[in-house]
């Protein structure tokens, strides 16, 4: 007779009858669970080569100690079950791959067995399915009382699931600097959205930025009401005689034959009772205090506290001049002619310094970072397991968005070049040296032209 499958519910917070349930599921499907692992029987896959011949790489050269850490992890796979003796044309060769652990170099559980198929992959033909997306499960899962979907630190914190009987009501609202949207049902939020402005739509008229977040909502969001009727809430009123308004630009008749393709009621409601929407399309950073700013930002960076950063932005020897010049306009210590113009790029929010050059771009600021702490930064953004030992370009970018330092870039570029892991694994996708070609003469003073036209004689 079977033993039973054994589950620990324990932590669960289900009832005994709804954990009888459970049991009896897995039971009913033993010959899924083995406390054994090995080879499955249940199902078996072919890997399609096409019209490709056998892949066949000869094994790697390991020292004695790695070939018998090699022997014990086959012996050990044979003795489970894992694998089995086989005669095939292919051969991929055995990768040792060291574990995150403590054990000494010569133990064989401090290696992982792996196997190297990269020549196997490059001729293996994938079958393509169209992957669904996410959002879309999400919004035709049924109604459960387990599942929820989190926002971001608004009001309510949880999304309800959409309920495609009863009415949409769209609110928007837009800025200076961006634009936001939140779809609800019965008071309730059922999506939020927000985006920054570009450069040219900043200069849009405060109606073209308004109609624009009217017009980038409905589609973000169509999928959910599609030709049903849909309530838009704006506290903009102008918008409310858009389709039989006069003298509108090309850019709002254009704007007003797009909202013709939906089923809109419109309804206008003052700023103060459309607060959400109001919130995302405003940068929040100057909302907050530094202390949230810096938490939000640098939270898994090398640094120990806030307190630390403020220490070091004040006695930094590049900036630090500039903080204390902001800090106290008048003292005495610093050269107010210099600071006067450098401050204008920079702002003290909260005990903090923070560059203010990209809000007049972005709309968004930038925590300085001291030069003391300028390589702890960089290695948290390029070497951590999570930073993925990501190129020049593309650490560059990913530190720009969250902190600032002089010369940034140029110190992520020599950093990343002299990174030795990088050097040793990352693929370099530039092109292969060509081979040289010996130029050969048939007859004695021979004539030729050189790369740079000059005449050549042998």
């Amino acid at each position: 007779m079977e033993e039973p499958v054994e589950s620990d519910l324990s932590d669960t917070k289900l009832g005994e009858g709804q954990k009888q349930k459970l049991r009896n599921l897995f039971n009913g499907f033993k010959g899924l669970f083995s406390n054994q692992p090995g080879l499955p029987h249940v199902l078996y896959h072919e890997i399609d080569t096409g019209d490709k011949g056998p892949v066949v790489s000869r094994p790697y050269t390991y020292d004695r100690v790695k070939q018998g850490i090699i022997d014990y992890h086959i012996e050990k796979m044979l003795r489970e079950g894992k694998i089995r003796s086989i005669q095939s044309p292919y051969a991929s060769p055995v990768v040792l791959t060291r574990k995150n652990n403590d054990l000494p170099p010569d133990s064989p559980e401090a290696y992982r067995f792996a196997i190297d198929y990269r020549k196997l992959n490059a001729i293996t033909k994938y079958p393509r399915y169209p992957l669904p997306v996410i959002d879309d499960l999400i919004t035709n899962i049924p109604h459960t009382g387990v599942m929820s979907t989190l926002d971001l630190k608004i009001e309510a914190p949880v999304l309800q699931l959409p309920n495609f009987t009863e009415q949409f009501n769209l609110f928007t609202d837009a800025s200076g600097v961006g634009i936001g949207a939140v779809l609800n049902q019965n008071h309730r939020p059922t999506a939020f959205a927000s985006r920054t402005l570009n450069k040219v739509e900043r200069n849009y008229t405060v109606t073209e930025r308004e109609c624009l977040a009217v017009i980038w909502a409905l589609n973000k969001f169509k999928t959910y009401f599609g030709s049903l009727l849909v309530k838009v809430i704006t506290d903009h009123a102008a918008l409310k005689k858009l389709t039989n308004g006069k003298n509108l630009s090309s850019r709002m008749i254009r704007w007003a034959l797009k909202l013709s393709e939906f089923n809109i009621e419109w309804e206008h409601r003052p700023g103060v009772q459309n607060v959400v929407a109001n919130v995302l399309s405003r940068n929040p950073v100057g909302n907050l205090d530094g202390s949230q700013i810096s938490c939000a930002a640098l939270r898994a960076l090398a640094l120990n506290s806030r307190e630390q950063l403020i220490r070091e932005q004040r006695e930094d020897p590049e900036l630090g001049h500039i903080y204390r010049y902001l800090e106290n306009p008048d003292d005495g210590s610093v050269n107010a002619t210099v600071c006067e113009g450098w401050s204008q790029d920079f702002k003290l929010i909260d005990g903090q310094l923070f560059y203010a050059n990209y809000s007049k771009t972005l709309g968004e600021l930038r925590v300085y970072i001291p030069r003391s702490l300028c390589e702890a930064i960089i290695k948290e953004f390029h070497d951590l397991p999570l930073a993925g030992y990501l190129g020049k370009r593309k650490t560059y970018l990913k530190l720009r968005d969250t902190c600032y330092f002089p010369y940034v870039r140029k110190y992520i570029f020599e950093y990343v070049s002299t990174c030795d892991r990088c050097q040793k694994f990352n693929y370099k996708n530039a092109l292969p040296a060509g081979r040289l070609i010996p130029i050969v003469s048939n007859y004695p003073w021979c004539r030729w032209l050189s790369p740079n036209n000059s005449q050549r004689w042998r």
